[in-house]
């Protein structure tokens, strides 16, 4: 697409001067809300002692800000073990029987928000020892 364009000529000292501007057009940019693109199944095992990642692909424009909760409870930067990675991922160093429970993934942005459920099981192994 062209731009208007002005222009200015002045004579100063003898000199002509030509000024030009030109009024470019600024792109609209649409929100578009967010999705989270992954189809992972929701249930998901994890041995004890063992890590694991929550994946949470959220796209859309603006891009969407993420945020966890477990059980309903938001999961913040004080939680020992557990971290949100850049893309949105959530990482369980070692995953401990207490860590069991509905981990939510939900993305925002000003255009909406979506959420992922994943139901996590802690898997404990054992030994059994006869007498």
């Amino acid at each position: 697409m062209f731009g208007i364009r002005d222009q200015l000529t002045w004579a100063g000292e003898g000199q002509p001067i030509h000024i030009s501007c030109y009024q470019v057009p600024r792109p609209t940019l649409l929100a578009e809300p967010p999705y989270i693109s992954d189809n992972r199944p929701s249930n998901v095992s994890v041995l004890e002692n063992s890590g694991m990642t929550l994946p949470c692909p959220a796209v859309g424009t603006p891009t969407p800000h993420v945020n966890w909760y477990k059980d309903g409870y938001p999961l913040t930067g004080a939680d020992v073990g557990v971290r949100v990675r850049p893309d949105g991922a959530l990482r369980l160093d070692q995953a401990q029987s207490s860590d069991a429970g509905l981990y939510t993934c939900h993305a925002q942005n000003v255009a909406g928000n979506t959420s992922k459920d994943f139901d996590v099981q802690v898997l404990c192994e054992f030994s059994f020892q006869q007498e």
